[in-house]
């Protein structure tokens, strides 16, 4: 069974050669020198702490000279950043009455309501900031996101088009259409808005992996297996890349390479359930009862239902039971 790229619920079925395309989550960068050498739990400050220092100090430049909207617009984004989003909305308001076309001011006063969930409020600023500055692709692109927000996919990828058009060398409003494209299964769509990115950032691994997905579904399974090796290339940690690109292999049949590709999603990450049970069926499939085994071992006590249904497709030589496809 096949995901969108937002991650839905899995799920599981023992489907020898079924596989399912997902998104991976951002890896969050850690201090990984201080976590290899000392034991001692690291101490993040708060974002309290963190910009308390640059808030002093804009703080301090807004005293001096109250009539800049530059400062009282550095010192809404302090705010903002911090989540005090009243004194953000004060501020930013303070830098448009000084300044009633400033363009970033009012972009910034509607993320301030955005973030507050108040999206209609956010789209007014956002706008009015359009009348200002109409070929403005980040003006264009927050209007896209909030149209996504407010369930109107049509005026959503209206507003990404003309982004992409206003800003030739910047990738990421292609992505967004081409996603939405692939949402509604316009699949050539999608693929030449991701093609398209591609062109303009060669090594952008959201649009090669969101590629991957839309060849999926279109049947182009080269394609789809040249998509996620490319992924796994640029980043090379991305355990759902490995676990699609498997997926991929499955398909064609090219077992050996499936597993494989499973496996190394496995070493990433091992609490992935499915990847786990993908590894196994591909075994299975293969003839490989030890790397099956393997992983029926791995299972059998987080996953007992599962580890017991695969344990008897073992047994049996990976013939299904009546209601399972193979």
């Amino acid at each position: 069974m096949n995901r969108s790229i937002i991650r839905t619920a899995i799920l599981v079925t023992l489907a020898i050669g079924s596989g399912a395309c997902r998104k991976a989550p951002k890896p969050i960068e850690s201090n990984s020198a201080a976590n290899a050498n000392t034991a001692q739990a690291v101490v993040v400050p708060t974002p309290t702490e963190l910009f308390a220092p640059l808030r002093q100090a804009d703080q301090e430049a807004v005293s001096k000279a109250p009539t800049n909207p530059a400062n009282h617009y550095n010192l809404g984004n302090d705010y903002l950043a911090d989540h005090h989003f009243k004194e953000a909305i004060d501020e930013f308001n303070t830098a448009l009455q000084l300044d009633p076309k400033n363009v970033d001011a009012l972009l910034q006063l509607g993320e301030a309501y955005f973030e507050m969930k108040d999206v209609p409020k956010a789209v007014e600023y956002w706008k009015h900031a359009q009348t200002i500055a109409p070929t403005n692709s980040e003006v264009l692109l927050k209007l896209g996101n909030a149209s996504l927000v407010q369930n109107q996919p049509d005026s959503a990828i209206d507003y990404f088009n003309q982004a992409a058009a206003a800003d030739p060398q910047n990738p990421l409003p292609l992505v967004k259409s081409g996603d939405l494209y692939l949402g509604r299964n316009e699949i050539t769509k999608s693929i030449d808005a991701y093609k398209q990115a591609i062109k303009i950032k060669a090594d952008y691994a959201d649009a090669w992996f969101n590629l991957g997905n839309a060849y999926d579904k279109s049947g182009q399974n080269d394609e789809q297996i040249a998509a996620f090796k490319k992924v796994v290339t640029i980043n090379p940690k991305d355990s759902d890349a490995f676990f699609n690109l498997g997926n991929a292999y499955n398909k064609a049949n090219k077992l050996q390479d499936a597993i494989k590709a499973y496996g190394e999603a496995v070493k990433l990450n091992p609490d992935d359930v499915e990847a786990r049970r993908s590894l196994a069926l591909v075994n299975i499939k293969a003839a490989n009862k030890e790397g099956a085994m393997e992983q029926y071992k791995a299972l059998k006590d987080s996953q007992p239902a599962l580890a017991a249904s695969l344990l008897q497709l073992i047994e049996n030589g990976g013939a299904s039971r009546p209601g399972e496809k193979k």
